[in-house]
């Protein structure tokens, strides 16, 4: 009698959201309404689920170029000399973002708290360098644009609203624009082969957010850790390595059903 006093009173104190009713068999008992919220029962279901979804955002990519000297070529493949001495620029980074756009359709497999999410994405990403002469002038700010298929594979968790989630992307890079094909030229010979272009290439992504009912917002950072294009320039005989990588921020909007 003292048990079933006192677990009346506990069962008036608390608030009631939804109440099955257990049965205690094994002492012949009535049975006992339990507190069980819906949306703790949603995260702790065992049962793999399944969802799509459609996203599209703006992102901010900055270009990562290595810097130091690069000597101007000749039509013929030799070192440009103006004056009798050869013409050497400075190959250097710039720190301003470039916008672009992403759109993606992604399916996502829960069990639990627990989602893996692979994605298919089209992207612009864009961003800038700097060639200045041996005066510090500034001989050509590069405007460099160009497309990509982005496939990630996320590991997320959720709670409640809110989510944390990261893993590879798989980067292919499409095509480039006219500024970023015409920037190497003076530093390459005629028959440069401008399809430099690494592909695929494996990137890092991890980002928060946030779901309300059909709909969500995720912000993310994507890590360069390979370099998007590869090659040389310069004099045949002394060629320089060109190479640059991405990082880039996105915030998105999306549907999931």
């Amino acid at each position: 009698m003292r048990f079933l006093l006192i677990a009346c009173c506990l069962i008036g104190f608390f608030p009631v959201f939804s109440q099955h009713m257990v049965p205690d068999t094994s002492k012949g008992l009535p049975a006992i309404p339990v507190e069980i919220n819906e949306e703790d029962a949603a995260y702790n279901e065992r049962e793999l689920q399944f969802q799509w979804g459609v996203r599209g955002g703006f992102s901010k990519t900055q270009i990562n170029t290595p810097g130091g000297n690069v000597t101007r070529v000749s039509a013929n493949g030799t070192p440009l000399i103006n004056n009798g001495v050869i013409v050497r620029d400075e190959l250097i980074s710039n720190s301003a973002f470039g916008n672009g756009f992403q759109g993606a359709a992604f399916i996502r497999f829960i069990r639990g708290s627990f989602y893996l999410q692979p994605e298919f994405i089209y992207a612009t990403k864009g961003g800038r360098f700097d060639f200045i002469d041996r005066s510090g002038n500034l001989l050509n700010r590069v405007d460099a644009r160009f497309s990509a298929i982005d496939v990630p594979v996320l590991l997320g968790i959720r709670f409640r609203d809110a989510r944390v989630f990261g893993g590879p992307v798989v980067s292919t890079a499409l095509k480039q624009n006219k500024a970023l094909q015409e920037a190497l030229k003076p530093y390459t010979v005629p028959d440069f082969n401008f399809n430099y272009f690494n592909r695929p290439v494996i990137n890092s992504v991890f980002g928060l957010g946030f779901e309300f009912k059909s709909f969500f917002f995720d912000l993310r950072y994507e890590g360069g850790i390979a370099n998007i294009a590869e090659t040389e320039i310069g004099p045949a005989n002394t060629p320089k390595e060109f190479f640059f990588s991405t990082d880039q921020f996105i915030l998105s909007l999306g549907f999931i059903k």
